[in-house]
């Protein structure tokens, strides 16, 4: 066998033999990787012990720059992080995309991985830059790009679009579960009865997406699988190719969630009846969740296996730019309180408005709050961060303020008024100068109109 085989395959004995006999521990195999890196993947920690006594060097990067160290993290395996550490392995390292290796542990919270890291010196602030860089990015569908300030001071580029799933599903799990318990929820009060069923699905789906996970047994954990799937509201979300969609299954009805190009001539969420209910099984779930499925089956294909007659569509917008995972998933929550309310209203034709309405405005409502709850978090460690990580704020509020903020919509007045003071320090007024170089000095563009047109609402004067 081949190195990687031999890692993949084999033992550590045989992995030693190889070595002796000549195999470069550096060298990257037929699979595209390092020696270390295929163990780490594998989670084979006595082979990796092996290979580093050989040489291996410790940050050797796959072709999306992860190290052995994104992937022990990626296992939740903390010895096999505090092994690496140890011989070197840098605690900051972060990919081509800048997605530090404290991420992963972070939105999982896992405790244990957290903590090796900090006593190899990860640094917190990086990774929830990051993060809260992306959210931003998502709850205000920013398009472009960002800076954030690694450990050394570096400013790194980071995409506005692009996030995972098994952390899109968690985040909004812990939002939904936070705006209940606000006082700004009050005057929702009357849906919170919903939202306790709605809170109950999406920790059903992070469960059942953690079994995604690249080393887990499925088999071993089937009993489990079997016990979610067996519940009457489930939410299923699916990725393939790049894209991420969402299912919702409810009695007899599968409602597809997908705001992306296919929605302009589909809808955004359409709810069907499934006429063939025994297809709907636990075999199929599973297929969607957890092996890949072409895009002819997720486009069309499961409507013929279910035999699927459409009912009615929910009017939510399109967005072509932006995260897809983040947007499908968050369409499961207006779609999932309109069939509980159509449910009590036993489908009564005179309430199905209202009801889309009212499942509507929650959403709306949510989604308000939790983007004031991105930007004041945003706002506030502006505050505390050193004059670079200042710099990298100051440009994600800028992007918010350019991009999201309407002159004529008095909530976006109030949340312009509240970015405003950190534009405005004499230190990251560039911000708002270039923004008006290029979109309405040097050429009177529509967005520029609105930026002069907010900064004289606001009482600045850009002259």
């Amino acid at each position: 066998m081949s190195l990687a085989d031999t890692i993949i395959y084999g033992e550590k004995e045989q992995v030693l033999q190889a070595l002796q006999h000549g195999a470069d521990p550096n060298e990257v195999d037929e699979y595209g990787f390092r020696p270390l890196v295929e163990a780490a993947i594998m989670d084979k920690k006595s082979i990796a012990e092996v290979l580093l006594e050989h040489g291996a060097a410790v940050d050797q990067e796959d072709s999306t720059g992860r190290t052995a160290l994104h992937w022990a993290v990626e296992n939740s395996n903390p010895g096999f992080c505090e092994l690496l550490l140890s011989h070197g392995a840098k605690p900051n390292h972060y990919t081509q995309s800048s997605q530090p290796i404290l991420m992963t542990p972070i939105l999982r919270n896992e405790l244990s991985v957290k903590n090796v890291l900090y006593r190899y010196g990860a640094d917190l602030n990086f990774a929830l830059d990051y993060i809260n860089t992306k959210l931003l990015g998502h709850r205000f569908e920013l398009m472009g790009q960002a800076d954030v300030v690694d450990p050394s001071g570096r400013f790194v580029d980071v995409d506005f679009e692009g996030f995972f799933l098994e952390f899109t599903i968690g985040i909004i799990l812990q939002s939904l579960g936070r705006y209940r318990n606000n006082f700004a929820a009050r005057g929702m009060r009357r849906y919170f009865k919903y939202v306790r069923v709605l809170i109950n699905a999406f920790e059903i789906a992070a469960e059942l997406i953690k079994y995604q996970q690249y080393l887990t047994n499925l088999e071993s954990h089937s009993k489990r699988i079997d016990y979610l799937l067996s519940q009457e509201l489930l939410i299923i979300p699916v990725a393939h190719r790049g894209h991420a969609i969402t299912f919702v299954s409810y009695g007899d009805l599968f409602i597809k969630c997908d705001r992306g190009e296919n929605s302009l001539k589909e809808g955004s969420v359409c709810i069907y009846r499934v006429r063939k209910k025994s297809a709907l099984s636990k075999n199929f779930f599973k297929q969607l969740i957890y092996t890949k499925q072409p895009p002819e089956f997720i486009q069309e294909g499961y409507k013929n296996l279910l035999n699927l007659e459409e009912v009615i569509r929910l009017p939510l917008s399109s967005q072509i730019t932006g995260n897809c995972s983040w947007s499908n998933v968050e369409a499961a929550i207006p779609a999932i309180l309109f069939i509980l309310m159509c449910q009590e209203s036993e489908g009564d034709p005179e309430n199905l408005r209202k009801n889309m309405d009212d499942a509507l405005l929650f959403y709306q409502q949510w989604q308000e709050w939790d983007e004031d709850r991105a930007l004041y978090e945003c706002l506030k460690s502006f505050e505390e961060a050193s004059v670079a990580r200042k710099a990298s704020k100051a440009s994600v509020l800028g992007a918010v303020f350019f991009q999201c903020c309407r002159y004529y919509k008095a909530k976006d007045i109030e949340r312009a008024e509240k970015i405003l003071p950190c534009l405005l320090l004499p230190e990251y007024r560039y911000i708002l100068e270039s923004y008006l170089d290029v979109y309405w000095r040097r050429t009177k563009t529509i967005p520029g109109q609105n930026l002069v047109h907010l900064l004289d609402v606001c009482g600045v004067n850009w002259y």
